[in-house]
């Protein structure tokens, strides 16, 4: 790479950063990644990918779902994990079958060559960035770049995982809040415990399909309970009988 590439490679991946950084929708960083990488590098296709213990592969994105498709094929009769970073560059452990899965791979897809990249960002593990060319890659400054690239990659999905997990926990905690005001004013209109007035919620939670936070935030609203289902009788359930007979009065079932 001579040094007009490097510069000008350099401020490609500045501006990928600036792309990535800007994205807050979680569902759309996944498939960016692979699209800009895709136009970043000289390749067939990138897949945002996880391998599991088995070697099972699951694309998470891609930026040729129609390619990541066929190269499921050829990966499925040769499960393997990625390569250790350590011995990217000298894959002996797994010659044999990594070479008879590259061999069905170029067959049926044109791949001649697959580069996985672990993407971590501190203790977050995010999968791999899989690169699919069409000739091996050579270039030791394109696969420093390559590395460069999923660092970036790894924080924005580090990023709005932390974002989506604060939002998931103030929800979270906005619910409750709410849930235990309702359970309050339960108690205070109905002379009720804690638990009664959370099990009235929950009962009619469960009577009308809603969320409980849901019935919770009706109670806060009108300040009556009249919308809500009556809780049985304490220790008795009644059941529907056929028409024209008596209804019969059972014991709860114990808790």
């Amino acid at each position: 790479m001579t040094l007009h590439h490097g510069v000008a490679a350099a401020l490609d991946l500045a501006d990928v950063a600036q792309d990535l950084a800007g994205l807050t929708v979680v569902a759309d960083v996944p498939v960016r990644i692979t699209q800009l990488a895709a136009k970043m590098f000289p390749c067939m296709a990138v897949d945002l990918v996880r391998v599991d213990t088995r070697g099972a592969l699951e694309v998470l994105a891609s930026s040729d779902p129609g390619l990541s498709r066929l190269t499921e094929v050829a990966w499925k009769a040769w499960r393997h994990q990625p390569i250790p970073p350590g011995l990217r560059r000298d894959p002996t452990p797994m010659r044999g079958q990594r070479s008879s899965y590259l061999r069905q791979l170029r067959g049926a897809t044109g791949v001649a060559a697959e580069l996985m990249v672990p993407l971590t960002a501190g203790s977050g593990d995010h999968g791999h960035l899989r690169f699919l060319f069409a000739e091996p890659l050579t270039s030791g400054a394109d696969r420093a770049l390559i590395d460069a690239y999923a660092v970036h990659a790894a924080l924005a999905l580090d990023r709005v995982a932390l974002t989506a997990l604060v939002d998931h926990l103030q929800l979270a905690l906005e619910s409750n809040r709410t849930i235990g005001a309702a359970v309050g004013v339960l108690m205070a209109l109905h002379n009720l415990t804690y638990e009664q007035g959370l099990r009235r919620l929950t009962t009619a939670s469960q009577h009308r399909n809603r969320k409980l936070r849901d019935i919770a935030a009706d109670v806060l609203y009108t300040g009556e309970i009249a919308t809500l289902a009556p809780l049985p009788e304490r220790g008795l359930l009644e059941r529907e009988l056929p028409e024209g007979e008596a209804v019969r009065r059972e014991p709860l079932p114990a808790a």
